[in-house]
């Protein structure tokens, strides 16, 4: 699962303004819906996959994260992982 979340930090001018967040704290707290469905087949995987764990079905709240925001943030690019799997780029019929 990949999600991705933007917050705007200063005004960005009159068409579409934000707030000016520089200097400030943001607080996020993020919700997942994992999957909508019905009670009653919740009910039943629920009970069908019970020997193994739990089955997440419903909504999960993160708890909240702090953000301070420099009061003169630089500009940059946003954050990444560049680090690529291991698995990635091997040819899986290669025999070493």
């Amino acid at each position: 699962m990949l999600e991705e979340i933007t917050i705007p930090v200063g005004p960005k001018g009159m068409f579409k303004p934000s707030p000016d967040l520089r200097g400030k704290t943001v607080y996020v707290e993020l919700r997942f819906a994992h999957r909508e469905l019905s009670d009653d087949l919740s009910a039943d995987l629920s009970d069908r996959w019970s020997r193994f764990g739990v089955l997440w079905t419903g909504i999960l709240t993160t708890n909240k994260i702090s953000v301070d925001v420099p009061a003169e943030p630089q500009a940059a690019s946003p954050c990444m992982d560049s680090q690529k799997p291991a698995h990635e780029g091997a040819d899986p019929y290669h025999i070493r």
